[in-house]
């Protein structure tokens, strides 16, 4: 009975070592297996919003600024989407601004662009009236000049002129004092054609 006794307690403690080492075991693989999900899960609730940071800045290195970043965590990653969102908003308004001021300066530029246009196109105004009014006094300065010369002719022309009626004049007075001796003669004449005419009328006699 003792032996049997022996027999059946050291078979229930070899099925009791048998169950606890399964049931070890099986602790231990649901334990690796917790601590496995719980890995993957704690990974993925860091990975998940960092992703789609990563996803969030290759968009906006695109030029897409009209992201919207939605990582609701209170955590250090909840701060850091947050700080990137703030960084997003104040880079989109000053790109706004930029746009805003390179429209100025392009207006600007347009109306400063006109007015030199219309500035060079007043100085080529300026440029041919001069041109015209230079040319003008140069014809205006030869026609002086020949009118200069054509005085000076003339003045020439009168000089001879006068000249040429002084001596015209000289000859007339000469022909003058010629016919008044030739009427002086022809009188002289007359009375000695007179006087023969008397005579021969005397000698008729």
């Amino acid at each position: 009975i003792m032996k049997f006794q022996m027999s059946t307690a050291a078979t229930y403690a070899n099925d009791l070592k048998n169950r606890l080492i399964i049931f070890t075991s099986l602790l231990t693989v649901l334990s690796v297996f917790l601590a496995c999900f719980l890995a993957v899960g704690i990974t993925r609730a860091i990975t998940r919003p960092l992703e789609t940071l990563v996803g969030i800045t290759g968009k906006v290195a695109q030029g897409d600024l009209t992201m919207d970043i939605a990582v609701n965590r209170g955590d250090e990653l909840g701060t850091l989407a947050n700080s990137f969102a703030s960084m997003l908003k104040n880079l989109s308004s000053i790109i706004a601004k930029m746009k805003d001021a390179v429209s100025q300066i392009t207006s600007a530029s347009t109306e400063i662009l006109a007015a030199s246009q219309q500035q060079a196109a007043s100085a080529r105004e300026q440029s041919s009236a001069v041109a015209e009014t230079t040319s003008a006094a140069t014809e205006l300065s030869k026609s002086s000049e020949q009118i200069g010369d054509s005085i000076r002719r003339v003045s020439q022309a009168t000089v001879h002129a006068l000249g040429g009626m002084g001596k015209i004049k000289e000859a007339m007075g000469k022909t003058g004092e010629k016919i008044t001796s030739l009427s002086e003669k022809s009188q002289e004449i007359s009375k000695i054609t007179e006087l023969i005419s008397d005579v021969a009328d005397q000698t008729n006699l």
